[in-house]
């Protein structure tokens, strides 16, 4: 919350809460806390990809980079916005299961260029009679960024690799949605990678195709309200997500295990 810091704390001041804070039905542990939880940061971010970024529609094609907990709230919030199909691509064992429970059809990039493997599948499909044949999505969500790693050099990083692939894989007229996080500079950059993470993108292409390409923050306050009643109608349950529960004690411990993508960890809840 601004320059206020330590909100996972045992008790947090909230300046303004009058403007900052929204009502919630239930008690505290009951069936839809986990789901209000990420009312406070991941669901909203996760729709403001899918919703405004992207523009998800009725009956669009979506692929999503990334199985973290922004990318599959953003592929869940594709799929509330009744997109006809969402990919979800990740190498996550867990996250890629994890797609697949919220109804989105999982890619290994493991297995090969994931661009190529959806293409395969929307062949696959069909279309309805009338449609011209286009072989990639409608739209395209980035919900990795600078760390990406490279394919072909999958110890390293490339800041470049979603925003290629997006690039190749959106159909003309299309939108991409970058979620994911690309700053001035990696002050801890992992093997391979610099501390300036210039990025190079195919603009050629993308301008070629007629392509929108949306950056932009999330404005939690714009949505809390409306999620919130999709969650409180039971349109919503984001909280399936959720993986682990614990204390602020066990905090530590669960986010190594997320950064190492050990145990099923994709997002943790943490009860003071």
């Amino acid at each position: 919350m601004g320059p206020y810091r330590g909100a996972q704390a045992d008790l947090l001041r909230v300046p303004w809460a009058d403007a900052n804070c929204l009502q919630v039905p239930g008690e505290p542990g009951d069936a839809h806390e986990d789901d209000f939880v990420l009312l406070a940061d991941a669901f909203v971010t996760g729709w403001h990809a899918a919703a405004t970024l992207a523009g998800v529609e009725p009956g669009d094609t979506v692929a999503v980079f990334g199985g973290g907990t922004i990318g599959l709230l953003s592929a869940y919030s594709a799929l509330l916005r009744g997109a006809r199909v969402v990919y979800c691509v990740d190498r996550v064992d867990a996250r890629l299961d994890k797609a697949g429970e919220i109804g989105a059809v999982p890619i290994d990039f493991r297995r090969g260029d994931p661009v190529e493997q959806i293409r395969e599948d929307r062949a696959r499909a069909g279309l309805p009679l009338g449609e011209d044949k286009l072989g990639g999505v409608d739209k395209v969500v980035d919900a990795v960024g600078f760390q990406a790693a490279d394919r072909e050099r999958p110890d390293q990083e490339r800041p470049d690799q979603v925003i290629a692939d997006a690039a190749r894989l959106v159909n003309p007229t299309g939108a991409i949605a970058v979620a994911g996080v690309y700053p001035d500079k990696d002050l801890h950059p992992r093997p391979g990678a610099t501390t300036h993470e210039d990025l190079v993108a195919p603009w050629g292409t993308l301008f070629g195709k007629g392509v929108a390409v949306r950056f932009g923050r999330t404005h939690d306050r714009r949505y809390t309200r409306l999620l919130r009643d999709l969650v409180v109608s039971g349109r919503a349950r984001p909280g399936v997500i959720v993986t682990h529960h614990g204390s602020l004690d066990d905090a530590p411990e669960l986010y190594q295990r997320f950064d190492r993508r050990e145990d099923g960890v994709i997002k943790a809840v943490l009860h003071p």
